[in-house]
């Protein structure tokens, strides 16, 4: 993992771990864009990443009441950033699961609304609240190679770059225009995943209000067909046409790739690759293993592109197992002992005593970098990210430079074709359910929609229309209290596919979603968790002690009760100032939270100062409740 900050320096390897990426801890999360390959894998969300992006004082355990807590905090804080983290991915089924409900508050988008597109990148963009007034927010982007998957963060060695940097109040078209290709590839992306354009500007103005580290520079790919006239252009020149970009054109120039994964090449092709890279075909090495190298059943080249490579000129350098003798092209750091094979994608550039490296999500295939078609246009299959930069020194000098005997493997590179669904979306604005859908073959007018807490799945008839991609919708209202999480299609031809679907509800009907506890015991739960943020904790001593079974404790006077209540009042009143003072300290972004968990506790503490089972808690809770109604009007 490579780190970036906005001054210009040159870069080492660092090691780092995957789940410890994502949090800058300088303020709050407001918003989080990710994309993956492969669907996310929730279970993974909710047992690593999030409470760590989220900032939670709970972490994931497996069992006990700690357990409870955890989750009661996690989807309280989802709540509160409903719909303002997004996951774009490949097209894929998504069929219901337990840990399903996180989707209501994370929107989920795949690409291929506008045609078949592979979503391969890894961006993830985080934007976090100032910490104090006065202080910027700040925007982190990491580029990596890990999808949000279990093997991509328990089984493989990722590569990645990060930066940090604040953010400006106002954007600038000379900001922008620093982040190169970035922004187009952002909106580009939202184009493929039919996300409407205003989710994307924001992300594009948190681009135009910060300025891009010095010394770097964007490689993308955009699925799709291009023309020459489009390339020229340096933030759109896509795939091989942007590495080209990235030489100097001052010195003889060497390439050399380290990725998991070969396509399939001919010749001809990987010359005329070379050409529009400007890179001669005797310059590019590849770092490969050895049949016996214990990546072998994950890495892929089949015989025929080995052949066809080597005929055209490129060179083999070899990957050791590190073993105290031999160095591993991954640092130092790399030890034999580690289980995990390598899905990092680096492409080393050098040109005499300068070296760039480039971080990627692009295997070295025709459909990550683009082929030029019979039209003259460069065609590319998927959607790819990387971010190149100056480094003292990167992987090359540690590969193998004698001949060994290379794995290879074969390919069956039909599971690279679109399958019969190419896209599909859901989203439910409380009124109706709307699904878009793009097929090769008639839907079934007859859907299947998964509902939060419920037993069963509930069958609707729709109409599809026309149009590509095909779209329907029908009537469901959010006043019969079912909460729609997922919709499931059907071609005629039987395949099926089934997706999340996007709650866009702007109001809160306060439901908690995750099935693995009772309604009820997840909001105490909750409660509780908030009532500590503002530093209330109940002690259960006062109020608990041995009482009769007229409800007085025995040999006490009608009078402790009065005890009781000061006590618990005393504490209540500290937790109102507490919540006081940090909505007079807080920013715009953050007052709206803070009165929403005023709120909250009043109706909590108004409750229970009708309902609490001792008279001292109803008289503190009571009196507590009115000094924190009068203050929630204050406000206004």
């Amino acid at each position: 993992m490579a780190t970036s900050s906005t001054k210009r320096k040159l870069l080492a390897p660092q090691w780092k771990p995957l789940a410890g990426i994502g949090r800058s801890d300088i303020g709050r999360l407001l918003g989080a864009l990710l994309t993956t390959y492969d669907p996310p894998d929730p279970s993974v969300l909710i047992e690593h990443y999030l409470s760590h992006w989220l900032g939670l004082e709970n972490s994931y355990v497996s069992e006990t009441d700690d357990r409870l807590r955890y989750f009661a905090e996690l989807e309280a804080a989802l709540r509160g950033i409903k719909g303002r983290i997004a996951i774009v991915s490949s097209g894929g089924d998504s069929p219901a699961c337990a840990e399903g409900w996180i989707w209501n508050y994370i929107a989920r988008f795949q690409v291929g609304a506008t045609g078949a597109a592979a979503q391969h990148a890894k961006l993830w963009m985080f934007h976090y609240e100032a910490t104090e007034a006065g202080a910027s927010q700040t925007l982190e982007i990491v580029i990596s190679s890990a999808n949000l998957t279990q093997p991509g963060l328990s089984n493989q060695i990722q590569s990645g770059w990060r930066c940090v940097v604040p953010l400006t109040s106002t954007g600038s078209n000379a900001r922008e225009k620093g982040w190169g290709c970035l922004p187009n590839f952002i909106a580009e992306l939202g184009r493929a995943s039919g996300v409407d354009s205003v989710r994307i500007a924001d992300w594009r103005e948190l681009l135009r209000r910060a300025a891009c580290p010095e010394g770097v520079e964007f490689v993308a790919s955009v699925a799709g067909k291009h023309s020459p006239a489009t390339l020229r252009t340096r933030d759109t020149a896509w795939g091989v046409s942007g590495l080209a970009n990235l030489w100097s054109r001052k010195h003889p120039r060497q390439l050399t790739v380290l990725t998991p994964t070969f396509g399939r090449w001919d010749r001809d092709a990987f010359e005329q690759w070379c050409e529009t890279a400007a890179v001669e075909p005797h310059n590019v090495a590849s770092a490969w293993i050895c049949c016996e190298h214990p990546w072998a059943d994950n890495w892929q080249l089949d015989p025929s592109s080995e052949h066809a490579l080597t005929d055209a000129g490129m060179q083999w350098r070899e990957i050791a197992v590190p073993d105290g003798v031999k160095q591993s092209p991954l640092g130092d750091e790399h030890k034999q002992e580690d289980r995990r094979w390598s899905h990092a994608k680096l492409y080393e550039l050098r040109e005499g005593n300068q070296r760039r490296l480039l971080v990627t999500s692009a295997n070295f295939s025709a459909s990550a970098w683009g082929q030029w078609n019979q039209d003259g246009k460069l065609e590319i299959g998927n959607f790819e990210l990387g971010v190149a930069f100056p480094v003292r020194d990167a992987f090359g000098s540690r590969l193998g430079q004698g001949e060994f005997v290379r794995h290879t493997c074969e390919v069956d590179y039909s599971r690279d074709a679109e399958q019969q669904i190419g896209w599909l979306a859901a989203d439910w604005d409380g009124k109706t359910l709307q699904i878009g859908c793009r097929a090769q073959c008639p839907l079934v007018a007859r859907i299947e929609v998964t509902v939060a807490r419920a037993k069963s799945i509930r069958h609707h008839r729709v109409a599809w229309s026309n149009g590509v991609p095909s779209r329907a919708a029908f009537a469901w209202s959010e006043a019969k209290g079912d909460i729609p999480i997922a919709v499931t299609v059907t071609t005629m031809k039987g395949e099926l596919r089934t997706t999340p679907i996007h709650d866009t509800r702007t109001s809160d009907d306060s439901r908690l979603l995750c099935p693995d506890y009772d309604e009820a015991k997840l909001r105490e739960a909750a409660d509780i968790l908030l009532e500590e943020k503002y530093g209330y904790a109940r002690i259960p001593d006062e109020g608990d002690r041995k009482r009769s079974g007229n409800g007085k404790r025995k040999g006490a006077a009608g009078g402790d009760y009065a005890v009781d209540a000061y006590l618990d009042a005393r504490r209540r009143f500290r937790c109102v100032d507490n919540w006081w003072n940090h909505l007079q300290s807080a920013n715009e972004n953050l007052r709206k939270q803070i009165v929403s968990d005023g709120r909250q506790l009043y109706e909590r503490w108004h409750k229970a100062g009708q309902s609490a089972p001792h008279l001292g808690e109803r008289i503190a809770a009571r009196i507590a409740a009115d000094e924190l109604q009068l203050r929630i009007r204050q406000n206004k």
